[in-house]
């Protein structure tokens, strides 16, 4: 008897948890408004690791050529992103650092954006969900980069 209760036990959890199930994907596109050329870093961060500067859910370094630049915009697509509650945050590497420098009180010296909800805090650094949005399929998410 103990081993059909285990039996039943397993078959409902396999049914449950399905092999080879994953979680949703989708791809996110990244419309980026930057006049000026140079390596761009944009990140995708969670809550977990929004403080974080260098590594994020996804990473791409984008070359914003004298072409691209002159257009004003890009588009990056990043695929295969699971469905969750992100933001964006990018900057323009002008002196190609690999870093996002700051001034005195922490204030960025590079150009840079985030995928801004609401208005863009004046006095204080941005919380996560300044930037925040659900990502439950494909969508589109514009950067301004100043």
């Amino acid at each position: 008897m103990k081993g059909i209760s285990m039996a039943l036990l397993m078959g409902a959890f396999a049914a449950a948890h399905p092999a080879g199930a994953q979680t949703p994907t989708g791809t996110l596109r990244v419309r980026i408004e930057c006049a000026r050329s140079g390596p761009l870093y944009l990140i995708v961060v969670n809550e977990k690791n929004f403080k974080d500067t260098k590594k994020g859910v996804a990473n791409a370094l984008i070359i914003i050529d004298d072409k691209m630049a002159e257009k004003g915009e890009c588009i990056h697509e990043i695929r295969d992103l699971p469905h969750g509650v992100y933001g964006i945050k990018a900057f323009l590497d002008a002196n190609g650092n690999g870093k996002m420098d700051t001034g005195i009180f922490g204030i960025p010296t590079e150009p840079w954006g985030m995928s801004w909800n609401g208005k863009k805090p004046m006095t204080r650094a941005p919380r996560f969900e300044e930037i925040a949005f659900t990502f439950d399929g494909d969508r589109d998410v514009a950067l301004r980069i100043e």
